[in-house]
């Protein structure tokens, strides 16, 4: 975790206000949450106003198993933001 924290820190110096979601610093099998738990966190920050951009610590087939359990008419209404995954 020392190099998130590294990154977390430079963000917060830029004066961004960066908010952890609950699954961030989690172990499941080679990922931080099961697919449910991953797409309820994000559908949950894309769905926040507060919510300027989305830094999942997953992506590439992380990211496939969310698709299904996403609901995309709700993202639809969603104001828009920033959404960059690892992979």
């Amino acid at each position: 975790h020392d190099r998130l924290n590294a990154v977390i820190s430079l963000l917060q110096a830029r004066g961004l206000r960066v908010q952890e979601g609950s699954l961030l610093r989690r172990q499941c099998r080679g990922a931080s949450g099961s697919a449910a738990e991953r797409a309820k966190e994000l559908m949950d920050a894309l769905l926040d106003n507060e919510v300027a951009a989305v830094l999942p610590p997953w992506g590439g087939d992380l990211a496939i198993e969310t698709l299904r359990l996403m609901d995309f008419e709700k993202l639809e209404m969603a104001s828009p933001k920033w959404l960059s995954g690892f992979s």
